[in-house]
């Protein structure tokens, strides 16, 4: 008798975890179709939305090709400007110093003083 009991009581016990089992499967089996459902409802907004991202990354980078371009237009401007700038100073100097050199040598052949002149 004692081990029919316990029979029936492992018995129990195992149609209990089937059941719960079987009520775990159901629920999960409900989630997964809802889910499934609202993957469904979002793929296709998802889709706009990659497509939008995408149209406005190449906006992106075709703002960004036009910006590397003009940057090298202005540096281009700038190396030239340079150029001149320097070619300026350089014809500047020159000139100044075949200045002083004449002045220099036109106020000596004269007597004149070259120097600053001192007040007494």
């Amino acid at each position: 008798m004692a081990e029919s009991w316990w029979t029936v009581v492992l018995l129990a016990v195992a149609l209990k975890c089937l059941l719960v089992l079987t009520i775990t499967f159901v629920v999960v089996a409900r989630d997964l179709r809802r889910t499934t459902q609202r993957l469904n409802t979002i793929l296709p907004h998802l889709d706009r939305v990659t497509q939008e991202a995408s149209r406005t990354f190449g906006e992106a980078r075709q703002f960004l090709v036009r910006t590397n371009h003009m940057t090298q237009r202005v540096e281009v401007v700038v190396d030239r400007a340079c150029e001149v700038a320097s070619d300026a100073i350089e014809q500047f100097l020159s000139l100044r110093e075949r200045t002083r050199a004449f002045l220099v040598k036109r106020l000596a052949g004269n007597g004149a003083r070259v120097g600053p002149r001192r007040h007494s």
